[in-house]
């Protein structure tokens, strides 16, 4: 497991990657001007701003019926033209938890879709909140989600710092996995200590556990000194966790901003205990210092901060306290408790305060109420790469009315100028949106191989980099980042290698890297990255690996190649470092074959090409001096045609337990669309079997 301060967890670590680049629906268009002496031309490039917006009355029910001519738009206080006008009125489909389904995008979707961030505090909070926490996010999975919303998992602890555990998504179905998979391993804080150290608790602990005895001059009962300096040090370590949560989230909110439209974020926690922000309603006697009576101002402008950069990155927090209500407070306990904290994040933010978490249905309810009805509004600017922050104002020429929402938005500014956290969101956005919000990347195909199973099982992941496509994202450096994630969303394969877009410069690319996996479901992806502009290329694949069977035959999916030639290979790094502790990694000693006569068939196969190969692995288990019968077949799945394959083997190789099988068929004329290619080996003395197959795509 990769570890850093900011996680994300499907599982990346928010500081392990890089780079972020912001670009918004635009439509370029020229404006011509004539002065009155001598005609001038000039381009000024021009974005389309969309702008989100909620509208209420007095008594917060959503207004609906507005119009484009109600609204009146301020951009840094000048009023602009509205050209663009969308209301949306969401209602929830009918459906039954157990039957959620990842939802249909529609054809034509809007980036202005609602986008909900489920926040599952682990540091401030107890056991019983985080399962309260579970429960009210299970519920909003189940009930109040609309086809078209976005949603994605974040949780913070003491430990792991800010975790991502799914980026935006549709798929609701994971997402609750996600959820229930939750569990109190992720607690990492120190809050519960913390309140019994702080509430008058403190007496439960006694001077044998602090292994006090006569020996320590300690024999009068409980030394006040040392309950006093628990409590400081307690203390200290509470506030470090706090001004650590404050960073986090800073840093997260400037990521934020690139996200268009209003972003949702519903938080479970029960908050910074109020005495560290505020200060404490006891007596004179029972503080411990001048900040114990007003709070810490430093850690109170951090975390105001915190709450002001949320709100810039147009952010609302709908804060669901967890802690459920007390029948007796007492005015210690009640400084321990975060409902000042957590109103205050919420109202500057313009989001809403739940402080009853024992009825968190209402609460989750009242949440899709207030974010169902929205307007989208959109007018034209001039494209500045200046980074500047635009303030926003909407107002309603009805009165009575109220407005809340999107209050701004930043410039876009060059790639370069980013901020590692701001490029980490582009890579994670580039990497794993279902629709990536910043661009919309170049696509290559990836396959990938299992190549051995016995004792830890072996993958290639090989990418063709068609040079005329590499182009159009490719100036003097680029980035390969590869990334595989197992089916429980964690990564366990991370590497980054910079080459010179030279490498890209003649002919046909092939990148490919080894891989060391356990069995089980796997996602791969491969990233492409200018390192200049921030264009980038993904390619993706998933491939399930099997146990390894006791005895019998096991077959490989094999390499298929085309008659081509003059392409060229990039390894990944660690795939060079492996060969150099003698590990063979390489491509051509996993699979022989002449580079100067053929290439890896990775995309689609031409119509008209008559001869395929297939470099093939196996592995015999357990069976002396073995007979083998082989048998291929093209299948056709739109038709259910089935076509037999003639074929030729060429000399073979064994490689320690793996044999190689060069196998030469000869294809008929195949019509465009999708083929299966079955290859069959069966042992004649145990009958045993194995199959695989290979998906075609011919054009």
């Amino acid at each position: 497991m990769l570890k850093g301060n900011l996680v994300i967890r499907i599982c990346i670590y928010f500081f392990l990657f890089s780079q972020l680049i912001f670009i918004e629906p635009l439509l370029p268009q020229t404006k011509k001007t004539a002065d009155k002496q001598e005609s001038l031309q000039y381009e000024v490039t021009v974005t389309l701003k969309l702008i989100h917006v909620y509208v209420t009355d007095k008594k917060g029910k959503p207004v609906t019926d507005l119009t484009q001519s109600d609204f009146e738009l301020y951009d840094n206080r000048k009023p602009v033209e509205i050209t663009e006008f969308e209301k949306h009125i969401l209602t929830l489909p009918e459906k039954k938890a157990q039957e959620i389904k990842p939802a249909p995008r529609p054809e034509t979707p809007s980036r202005m879709n609602r986008k909900f961030f489920l926040f599952f505090d682990f540091a401030f909070n107890s056991t019983q909140g985080i399962l309260k926490s579970k429960k009210a996010a299970l519920y909003f999975i189940d009930t109040q989600l609309h086809p078209t919303d976005e949603i994605s998992v974040i949780s913070y602890s003491a430990r792991k710092g800010l975790t991502l555990h799914e980026y935006l998504t549709t798929d609701y179905q994971k997402v609750r996995q996600i959820v229930e998979g939750l569990g109190l391993r992720n607690v990492f804080g120190r809050a519960e200590r913390l309140e019994d150290v702080t509430s008058g608790s403190i007496e439960q602990v006694s001077p044998k556990d602090l292994n006090l005895n006569k020996s320590s001059g300690l024999t009068g009962g409980w030394d006040k000194r040392m309950e006093r300096n628990i409590r400081i040090a307690e203390k200290r370590a509470y506030k470090h966790d706090v001004s650590r949560f404050c960073s986090e989230i800073i840093n997260f909110a400037r990521s934020l901003i690139y996200i268009p439209g209003y972003k949702h974020i519903i938080l479970f926690s029960k908050g910074v205990a109020d005495f560290i922000l505020y200060g404490r309603r006891l007596p004179e006697g029972m503080l411990d210092s001048k900040e114990d009576r007003y709070g810490s101002v430093l850690l109170r402008t951090i975390y105001e901060r915190m709450t002001k950069e949320l709100a810039a990155s147009n952010s609302a927090v709908y804060a669901v306290n967890v802690e459920g209500p007390k029948l007796r407070i007492s005015p210690g306990s009640r400084d321990m408790m975060g409902d000042s904290s957590l109103r205050q994040l919420s109202k500057t933010t313009g989001g809403k305060y739940f402080s009853n978490s024992m009825d968190y249905k209402k609460a989750i309810e009242q949440i899709q109420r207030v974010t169902s009805n929205y307007y989208v509004l959109g007018y034209y600017i001039d494209k500045k790469w200046d980074g500047k922050y635009h303030k926003i104002k909407v107002k309603v020429k009805r009165k009575g009315y109220i407005v809340s929402g999107q209050r701004g938005y930043f410039n876009p500014k060059p790639f370069t100028e980013y901020t590692e956290t701001e490029k980490l969101l582009h890579l994670i956005d580039l990497a794993l949106s279902d629709r990536p919000h910043f661009q919309e990347p170049l696509h290559f195909p990836l396959i990938t191989l299992p190549y051995s199973i016995q004792e830890k099982s072996k993958l290639l992941l090989l990418t063709e980099i068609p040079a005329e496509k590499i182009k159009e994202i490719a100036g003097k450096k680029v980035e390969i980042v590869t990334l595989i994630f197992d089916n429980q969303n964690e990564i366990v394969k991370f590497n980054r290698d910079e080459v010179t877009s030279s490498k890209f410069a003649k002919g046909n690319v092939f990148y490919y890297a080894t891989s060391s996996l356990s069995p089980g479901e796997y996602d791969c992806k491969i990233v492409i990255r200018d390192l200049e502009t921030g264009k980038g290329a993904v390619a993706s694949s998933s491939v399930f690996i099997s146990e390894a069977p006791e005895s019998g035959v096991i077959l490989y999916p094999p390499l298929l190649l085309v008659p081509e030639k003059n392409a060229s290979y990039l390894k990944e790094l660690s795939t060079k470092k492996n060969e150099e502790q003698g590990k063979s990694t390489n491509l051509f000693d996993i699979y022989p074959f002449d580079p100067n006569q053929y290439s890896p068939l990775v995309k689609e196969l031409n119509k008209g090409i008559s001869k395929l190969l297939a470099v093939m692995r196996y592995t015999i288990i357990d069976i002396r001096e073995p007979e083998f019968h082989l048998s291929a077949s093209l299948t056709k799945p739109s038709s259910g045609l089935k076509i037999p394959l003639s074929f030729s083997t060429l000399p073979t190789k064994k490689k320690e337990e793996i044999s190689i099988l060069l196998i030469e068929f000869q294809t008929p004329e195949l019509q465009p669309g999708k083929y299966f290619l079955n290859l069959t080996v069966e042992e004649l003395k145990t009958k045993s079997k194995s199959q695989i197959s290979s998906e075609i795509q011919v054009r």
